[in-house]
């Protein structure tokens, strides 16, 4: 028995003498850290002025760029957020930082690269220009906003290294990112400049966050161009806003598109979004809409690529925009129609079409009024829609049809019901020279309405949902 309570009693000196000297470490290095700081504050200044200056030389940050500097900006916010500072501003300057990761997608261990942004800080970057280091790696992520809330980016340029990155192996090298949005609650991006990324301007996710969620998401006064995938992703969120941004140039690895909403499973899901007042050009695709996709605005807005919906889960709308030498399509594409999908309340009005096609399919419980269709057409297959007071006309060479009206031979074999699809055909205005104003397929599954009261009727109940 002694011998036991003897044992006992030297495995607990023992620990204890490791927990104290483990204290006692803690506390050398706290002591330690407090020296070094007050010494450089001596030698430096103070580490973040009163009106919120970053001190380069405090931190050994180079502002030249000629030395990687990502763990020295990150030292500087991780200090403002230990003290409670809000406001933290750049020298005006060149950075060079180093945010890549050598696994598939970006930031997905704890070994967090690029900048990392913590809560409740707002980043002036002050007109400066932030730079990836070149790399030969799958992704990186120049700025990271991870699981963190209050927090916004303004007033600097962000570059990736498109023109410079090696592209080795088998990989697409699509996830690098200028920001790297992971999980986070009111961040907002304003004023900037992100280019030449080898995927994405701003990529905005739940993945890999485990508690806080993507919503409350602005993206202001923003030009996004020449990056390799996509002008902005939204994977899942809710509540993102992207208002007054220019996005062109993108190009290199699909979809290509200025903004993609692409939720990749059934547990991700996007919801109010809204896409105001941007200008988007010179892309494969000016937007794309998919899967879990509900409550899309996509609203006074100047597009000159494709616009597409496809699979959108319920309402979209799509209102005042000037649509140019592109295709607006609504469908659902053949696996969507395999499992019935049909696009529920879609909103199409006093939008101007130049030189563009509409084009729809497979759309239920929709309005499609008061848009001007100048020099192209309207294909509508197998909807359920009302098309009221739009205005078609073609000033060009002749064409052959103005307005037509099919049933889908696709969607005819893949459903078993005898669903009659109907169009709620109002008073329209065909202008110009067509050699058919209004083709109309023949199907015993497929009526036109044009009684006034049914319309009105049609209306009222959609309004209604």
């Amino acid at each position: 028995m002694k011998d036991v309570i003897c044992n006992v009693l030297k495995v607990s000196f023992v620990i204890i003498f490791f927990v104290l000297i483990f204290i006692i470490g803690v506390k050398k290095t706290t002591i330690g850290k407090k020296f070094e700081d007050n010494m450089r504050r001596k030698i430096y200044g103070e580490p973040i002025s009163i009106d919120g200056y970053i001190n380069n030389n405090f931190f050994n940050i180079d502002e030249l760029g000629k030395r990687e500097s990502t763990k020295e900006i990150n030292s500087a916010i991780k200090y403002a957020e230990e003290n409670s500072i809000q406001y933290i501003k750049l020298k005006k300057g060149i950075y060079l930082v180093d945010g890549q990761s050598t696994q598939y997608g970006v930031n997905e261990t704890e070994e967090k690269k690029g900048i990392i942004m913590c809560s409740n800080i707002i980043f002036d970057l002050n007109g400066s220009v932030i730079i990836q280091k070149k790399n030969d790696k799958v992704g990186y992520a120049i700025f990271t906003v991870r699981e963190v809330e209050n927090v916004e980016i303004r007033n600097g340029t962000i570059i990736g290294d498109k023109e410079e990155h090696i592209y080795s192996g088998e990989s697409t090298h699509e996830w690098g990112f200028g920001i790297d949005i992971r999980g986070g609650k009111n961040i907002v991006i304003k004023n900037m400049e992100i280019s030449k990324c080898t995927g994405d301007g701003v990529f905005i996710t739940n993945y890999f966050a485990k508690s806080l969620k993507s919503e409350e998401i602005r993206i202001i006064d923003t030009r996004i161009y020449e990056c390799r995938r996509q002008g902005i992703s939204i994977i899942d969120g809710n509540e993102v806003t992207i208002d007054g941004c220019e996005i062109f140039n993108i190009k290199g690895t699909s979809p290509q598109s200025g903004i993609n909403l692409e939720s990749w499973d059934s547990t991700q899901d996007i919801d109010n979004v809204y896409i105001c007042n941007n200008k988007i050009y010179n892309c494969l695709n000016s937007i794309i809409i998919m899967g879990n996709s509900k409550n899309v605005n996509i609203q006074y807005n100047e597009l000159y690529n494709k616009l597409t919906c496809d699979n959108i889960k319920e309402k979209l709308v799509v209102e005042n925009n000037c649509i140019k030498n592109a295709t607006m399509a609504f469908l659902v594409n053949e696996d969507g129609i395999k499992q019935g999908k049909k696009l529920q309340k879609i909103i199409c009005a006093n939008n101007e079409f130049l030189n563009s096609d509409l084009y729809m399919m497979n759309v239920e419980n929709a309005i499609v009024e008061k848009n001007t269709i100048k020099d192209n057409k309207v294909m509508i297959f197998c909807s359920n829609l009302l098309f009221s007071e739009n205005t078609v006309e073609n000033n060009n060479e002749n064409k052959q049809i103005a307005i037509g009206v099919w049933y889908d031979d696709i969607a005819q074999q893949q459903e078993n019901s005898e669903k009659i699809y109907t169009l709620y055909l109002g008073t329209n205005e065909i202008l110009g020279y067509y050699n058919k104003k209004m083709y109309v397929g023949e199907s015993d599954r497929l009526q036109i309405i044009t009684d006034s009261n049914i319309i009105e009727e049609y209306k009222k109940n959609l309004d209604k949902e």
